[in-house]
């Protein structure tokens, strides 16, 4: 059988039609294949293309994202570098405060300074005791009872020696 591509057939009015049966089974043949083979090249392309940008968008939030977080990191740390400054200006402060209260209680006579010291609580009162010099709190607690004198004394050895107090029941 020779293959001929212009076949002409009779309709069914009669007349001479050229059948191109075989020619536009072969090109539908060819396109089909062509679809088929374009269309499962460009889905992937496209899948690539698609995920590409995809990929980018996200990657561009990230990047957006890190310089945001490290914006707000360095604020923090100028934040953190304020208040350390503040919180030694206050430190300072109240040392400052504190030696002045130290340097009051040493001009004062030691009956006058006892007097004062009897009214103060445990702690503050061994802590200005213990930042004073050794004579001018020594004449102070021997102007205390005796009672109050030991426990200041106490006190004062212990935080001097970072010891826990031992309490007896």
């Amino acid at each position: 059988m020779s293959m001929q591509l212009f076949v002409t057939k009779r309709n069914r009015k009669g007349q001479l039609v050229p059948a191109l049966n075989k020619m536009i089974l072969i090109v539908f043949s060819v396109a089909a294949f062509f679809s088929i083979v374009c269309n499962g090249s460009l889905s992937a392309e496209d899948k690539k293309a698609d995920s590409k940008p995809a990929t980018s968008i996200e990657e561009e939030r990230l990047k957006i994202l890190r310089a945001d977080l490290q914006a707000q990191i360095e604020q923090l740390k100028k934040l953190k570098q304020e208040m350390e400054a503040l919180q030694k200006g206050l430190e300072g402060k109240r040392l400052e405060q504190f030696n002045k209260v130290v340097k009051m209680f040493e001009s004062m006579s030691a009956e006058e300074a006892a007097k004062a010291m009897e009214k103060l609580d445990d702690d503050t009162a061994s802590q200005i005791l213990s930042s004073m010099k050794p004579r001018s709190s020594g004449k102070i607690m021997g102007q205390l009872d005796p009672s109050r004198a030991a426990a200041l004394s106490k006190k004062i050895i212990v935080k001097g020696r970072g010891i826990t107090e031992k309490t007896s029941p």
